[in-house]
């Protein structure tokens, strides 16, 4: 890479890299998405035996550089490994690391120790930032524990830190998986009250709850039109969501319509979208509709997948057998 190539060069030319040239390589060797690299090149500098000929001390942003590039690839115990390292030398961690940390066991679902590695991050004095509670309350919230949650939230006020956004969408996202209608709505209707404007992902997250409900489509395209009246760009997730809601409860003119409606607006479909028009189709009885829309995407050169073809192909024979698929071909 031009970067470890520029540092040979440094070095023939009597120029030593220090902690710093050292942090910026290894720091843009995890961004390039080169922790293991990243790695390699801490051990061999820390230890001595590196190909550089140089021994470097490293400091808290190095160290944040690869626990970060760890964790983000599932190398979790590998990070905690680093940590305890890291501790061993006397370097302090920052709430980046804490939270780099915290963030990789909630991936891999170790939820006790990410809380006690919160309460060290306390006991040490090291500020949770907005992404710390974010990342916990994102874990408890999917997993139904909305008390905790709620006890977490109080506790970020009350160190100061203001909820944003992201905090209400998991919040939004939590009390749907409970099924709770009144308090997620009560909570969507109050983000304006506290400075945080809803965004594409509140709007999708209710979009999606009130499809789930058959009795709830109403409210879902409400909820489109208010987002387009408020300037809030709709994406292909938003339509993708609304079409089977719509499909659900058998307004197939409507989904055709929204289907003309987001190409308009210019958000293109995608493969899911193809998929979820001839499922839908099928799904209420318009197999040839189905068929037609297939043969219209072939013809307008759409790259098809195999889901799309797979999906034609079972509901055909489950509504009816070859007869379907014999007036059309499906290549």
């Amino acid at each position: 890479m031009e970067a470890t190539g520029l540092l040979k060069k440094m070095i023939a030319f009597g120029c030593g890299p220090d902690v710093v040239t050292f942090g910026t390589l290894i720091h843009g060797l995890y961004r390039s998405d080169n922790t293991i690299v990243a790695l390699q090149l801490h051990e061999q500098v820390v230890n001595g035996n590196s190909k550089y000929g140089v021994t470097c001390k490293s400091n808290v942003v190095w160290y944040s550089s690869i626990i970060y590039g760890l964790c983000k690839d599932g190398f979790t115990d590998k990070a905690k490994e680093l940590f305890s390292e890291m501790k061993g030398n006397g370097i302090l961690a920052d709430a980046i690391i804490y939270t780099s940390l915290i963030h990789g066991l909630c991936c891999v679902g170790d939820w006790e120790e990410a809380k006690s590695l919160f309460i060290e991050m306390l006991n040490q004095d090291v500020q949770p930032t907005i992404v710390t509670f974010n990342v916990l309350l994102d874990e408890l919230c999917k997993s139904g524990n909305m008390g905790e949650a709620n006890k977490l939230y109080k506790l970020m006020i009350l160190r100061g830190v203001q909820p944003d956004t992201y905090t209400y969408n998991i919040f939004i996202d939590g009390y749907w998986l409970l099924e709770k209608i009144h308090d997620t709505e009560k909570l969507f209707v109050s983000m304006a009250s506290k400075r945080c404007t809803p965004n594409v992902v509140s709007y999708n997250i209710l979009i999606n709850g009130f499809c789930k409900r058959k009795k709830k489509i109403d409210n879902a395209m409400n909820l489109h039109r208010e987002m387009i009246s408020k300037g809030i760009r709709p994406t292909v997730v938003t339509y993708n969501t609304l079409l089977i809601g719509l499909f659900i409860v058998g307004r197939v003119g409507e989904a055709q319509k929204l289907f003309d409606k987001m190409q308009v607006n210019d958000v293109a479909p995608n493969s899911c979208t193809f998929t979820i028009f001839i499922d839908g189709f099928c799904k209420n009885d318009c197999v040839l509709d189905a068929l037609e829309f297939y043969n219209t995407l072939e013809n307008c050169k759409v790259k098809l997948t195999i889901e799309i073809a797979n999906c034609l192909t079972m509901d055909c024979i489950n509504l009816g057998g070859p007869k379907w698929l014999g007036s059309y071909s499906i290549n």
